[in-house]
């Protein structure tokens, strides 16, 4: 093993705990620059005011029928059909019912015949209506205050387009009609951070933004504000990590220009740190080392690997264990110097092939496919696995333990399983530990929102036991 180098002790414990917490100052800062990014997005595209259309092939001219379904597309018809009558003085617009100059919610207006041209000029005027400016000086102030508080009054709307923009912003008609009485601010769940305040007069629409607040709430929510989370951070013990795995850590908080940056498609934190520790297996430590530090050159020392494999025999929580223990494997590995107590020669031994993209059967449905499956989706033809055909992509659940180059699997371990023409299994591609491997209170630790979709999404008539498969 290569010697230890004081660019890569490991940390003390102090030092462990301001890594922590300069890992959650940085993905809560990052998740408020988040917030006003979709916020901003959110409103700027609101005060486009798009006009519906399709441009039609032949004619080369823009038509459309437009189901008016809610009072906010009734509003935008209605500015639409008055614009129209400005522009259009020819008449070269058909519209279904010309005479009608106000529809109403459930109305379906069909127009045809409007030239690109006109069209344009439609757009920019629509624009310029009070509430879409409105949403334009919204996101205009959100955008200069960077974070910190900014009231917003808009005084100037009468009191259809107060209402109208209230229900662009995300109100229901109810919440419109009880704002006067309200003795709070009233949060917009769709924008974090933005909140309408109660006002005793209906036109005056006053906002307040104060992202850090709501960007708080957001990432307590996340993997590293959970026990497990916090545990394993402390004890990478590393100031180096790769912005990848600290991508992953913070579940995105952390950017990284990365195509295979995280995602919550593919499961939450400890889904995609395991993930990644699963894509080592078989790797050569070059490749082990550019995955997980930030560095080729990076020094692992006797003290890090000595520590991981405290950790994955004293840890309480077995989450954090099986980290750990994926991490020592894949670092020393190569290794003749260290020996894994738990590979003796009855395990049976397999080599790794990447047959599939690493995310593709690891997604954060993978336990809802195992748990929601009819018998005649699982194939029980051998005593190591259980293979799931016809629901997703097809993997399989490790059953008992088996060896995949070199590195021990625990059964609950998701694999991709290659064959030969005969069936027989002629390698195995590991991709993440499931929820399947741990207790109901460890699974919700680890996996944190990840576990509670899946127990929302299971069909209850189908429902394999999510956890403590390997004590099953």
């Amino acid at each position: 093993m290569e010697h230890d180098t004081p660019h890569n002790e490991q940390l003390s414990g102090h030092e462990n705990v301001d890594y922590l917490d300069s890992l959650k100052v940085r993905a809560h800062e990052a998740t408020v620059e988040r917030s006003i990014e979709q916020i901003t997005y959110f409103l700027n595209d609101r005060a486009k005011a798009t006009i519906p259309s399709f441009e039609n092939g032949v004619t080369h001219k823009h038509d459309y029928q437009w189901h008016l379904m809610d009072d906010i597309s009734t509003y935008q018809a209605n500015q639409f059909y008055k614009i129209l009558k400005q522009f259009d003085q020819n008449n070269e617009v058909t519209i279904n019912d010309p005479e009608n100059t106000n529809f109403t919610t459930r109305d379906v207006v069909t127009y045809d015949n409007l030239s690109n041209e006109l069209y344009i000029q439609i757009q920019a005027a629509l624009q310029e209506n009070p509430v879409y400016t409105a949403l334009k000086t919204v996101s205009e102030i959100i955008t200069s205050a960077r974070g910190t508080v900014a009231e917003i009054s808009l005084e100037t709307l009468n009191l259809e387009e107060s209402y109208i923009l209230l229900r662009i912003l995300g109100l229901t008609p109810d919440e419109i009609t009880s704002l006067a009485q309200a003795d709070s601010n009233i949060p917009l769940p769709h924008l974090p951070g933005l909140n309408i305040k109660p006002s005793p007069h209906e036109r005056n629409v006053s906002l307040t933004y104060g992202p850090r607040t709501a960007a708080e709430i957001e990432v307590r929510k996340t993997f590293l504000w959970s026990q497990t989370g916090e545990e394993i951070a402390l004890g990478l013990g590393q100031k180096h990590l790769s912005p990848r795995l600290e991508n992953s850590l913070s579940e995105g908080g952390i950017a990284m220009e990365r195509r295979d940056k995280f995602s919550n498609r593919y499961g939450n934190g400890y889904a995609d740190i395991t993930r990644l520790l699963s894509t080592c297996i078989g790797r050569d430590l070059a490749t082990v080392k550019l995955q997980l530090w930030d560095d080729e050159d990076h020094r692992i020392s006797n003290d890090n690997t000595k520590h991981w494999r405290t950790l994955s025999q004293e840890s309480t929580s077995a989450p954090v264990r099986e980290f750990f223990r994926l991490l020592y494997a894949v670092c020393t590995v190569h290794n003749t110097e260290f020996e894994s107590p738990e590979m003796t020669n009855d395990i049976p031994q397999f080599n790794m092939k990447q047959i599939v993209s690493y995310r593709d059967g690891s997604c954060k449905d993978a336990e809802t496919y195992y748990c929601g499956a009819s018998p005649e989706n699982f194939n029980r033809s051998s005593s190591l696995f259980l293979e799931k055909v016809g629901r997703g992509v097809n993997t399989a659940l490790v059953l008992s333990p088996i060896s995949v180059g070199g590195v021990l699997l625990q059964p609950g371990h998701l694999v991709k399983l290659s064959k030969d023409a005969d069936g027989a299994i002629s390698a195995i591609q590991p991709l993440r530990p499931t929820m399947f491997m741990f207790s109901e209170e460890e699974a919700r630790d680890a996996f944190g929102s990840q576990y509670e979709d899946t127990c929302n999404n299971l069909d209850r008539k189908h429902v394999t036991p999510l956890t403590n498969l390997t004590q099953r």
